[in-house]
């Protein structure tokens, strides 16, 4: 019973799916419910540690993200308005309902929801919504 309110934390809170066999493609896509303002999970996947990590501070939203080697993740990067911006680190990948073009190796899937999707790969994240 307690190993299915374990599973609902990192698959829901943190976001944390296998879309296929092995933990080669991933999925993090984060529910930020509004009374809360921090979590955090990881799993040891086939691949290694998986972490998400999400964390309310003002009108911000900053997401966490480690990936291991051979992973291909599409990442759901909640958004308040059109008007959101995303920065990964300092540099802004969205902007006004638009994608920045950008030389890193984030590759911008498409808007859905109130969502940005990106897909990433293996590495370490740490992106700011405003």
């Amino acid at each position: 019973m307690l190993g299915s309110v374990d599973s609902w934390f990192y698959k829901t809170l943190a976001g944390i799916k296998s879309l296929t066999p092995g933990w080669e493609t991933i999925r993090i896509k984060p529910f930020v419910p509004e009374d809360m303002n921090y979590t955090q999970a990881k799993i040891n996947s086939p691949k290694g540690l998986i972490y998400s990590a999400w964390e309310k501070k003002e009108s911000n939203l900053k997401l966490t993200v480690i990936l291991p080697i051979g992973c291909i993740t599409d990442i759901w990067l909640p958004i308040n308005s059109k008007s959101s911006s995303i920065r990964e680190g300092d540099t802004i990948i969205w902007q006004n309902g638009e994608e920045i073009n950008t030389n890193l190796e984030i590759i911008f899937k498409e808007s859905k929801e109130n969502f940005v999707i990106y897909k990433i790969g293996s590495g370490f994240y740490e992106f700011i919504i405003e």
